[in-house]
């Protein structure tokens, strides 16, 4: 036998390690994985904020330095669309429907967009690539339902599609909320935080 200590002709041990080390390794993946999914643990590494590699400086903020006032406006269409994007989760657990998948997945580049506009630390390219991906997983679900993906929402949530609008109305009115951060700055390049 392979591993087999000479003199012995039978490999207890070498099950009983393999045993220890397999139980080992397990209980430290059990333990991220629990860990991944603690709110309290999750909450604590968000408010601890990125961690960075040994003798990184933080950067400075970037993001836009529009009023709190337009800021708040934007982060609350955020909101509306993530709200939109819940409903149709929800309705899809209940009763699948095609694309549903690419709605859910709409909302994390979505949190993350609010995120770095509420804490000012997106550029305007990071700003508008963040609400691409966001508008791409809704194409694709639009895309799978042949172009009925507005129809289909204002069945499974209904008057929803009346007093917000489409999703696709909901995304050209936040592109332009965003430009519009940006646009009060008069340095597309770089923006200083507001204080």
């Amino acid at each position: 036998m392979i591993g087999q200590a000479p003199g012995r002709d039978d490999g207890h041990d070498d099950f009983t390690r393999l045993d220890a080390l397999l139980q080992e390794t397990m209980g430290g993946i059990l333990a991220k994985l629990e860990a991944a999914f603690d709110p309290r643990e999750r909450f604590a590494r968000l408010a601890a904020g990125p961690a960075r590699p040994a003798g990184e400086q933080a950067r400075p903020r970037t993001g836009p330095s529009a009023s709190s006032a337009a800021l708040t406006a934007v982060c609350d269409q955020i909101d509306d669309l993530d709200h939109c994007l819940v409903q149709a989760s929800r309705s899809a657990a209940e009763d699948p429907f095609p694309g549903a998948a690419f709605l859910d997945a709409a909302r994390r580049p979505l949190r993350r967009l609010r995120a770095e506009l509420a804490g000012r630390s997106a550029t305007r390219e990071q700003a508008e690539q963040i609400l691409g991906l966001v508008q791409q997983h809704i194409t694709h679900a639009d895309t799978i339902l042949k172009g009925a993906l507005d129809r289909v929402l204002d069945q499974r949530i209904p008057g929803h599609v009346r007093s917000a609008g489409t999703l696709s109305t909901q995304l050209r009115a936040l592109h332009t909320a965003i430009a519009r951060l940006y646009d009060d700055a008069h340095d597309r390049s770089t923006l200083a935080p507001s204080r």
